[in-house]
């Protein structure tokens, strides 16, 4: 999984092991993530290799009104 950061930085995370979806609190399934949608990533690092192991859904901003 490819991230790339407000300020253009760009990570590959290799993923392995359990990894978890979570949005709302609630674990989602990985299909639930599209490119393009803002998350957050966790994991460990071992020199050049970023392994994931959470990535977190933020809350989608809503405009007023709605």
């Amino acid at each position: 999984m490819t991230v790339k950061s407000i300020d253009g930085y760009t990570l590959t995370w290799n993923i392995s092991g359990p990894l978890n979806f979570i949005e709302h609190r609630t674990s989602v399934q990985p299909s639930d993530v599209a490119a393009g949608d803002l998350v957050g990533v966790a994991g460990t690092q071992d020199g050049t290799t970023a392994t994931a192991k959470l990535v977190v859904i933020p809350n989608k901003p809503t405009t007023a009104g709605s």
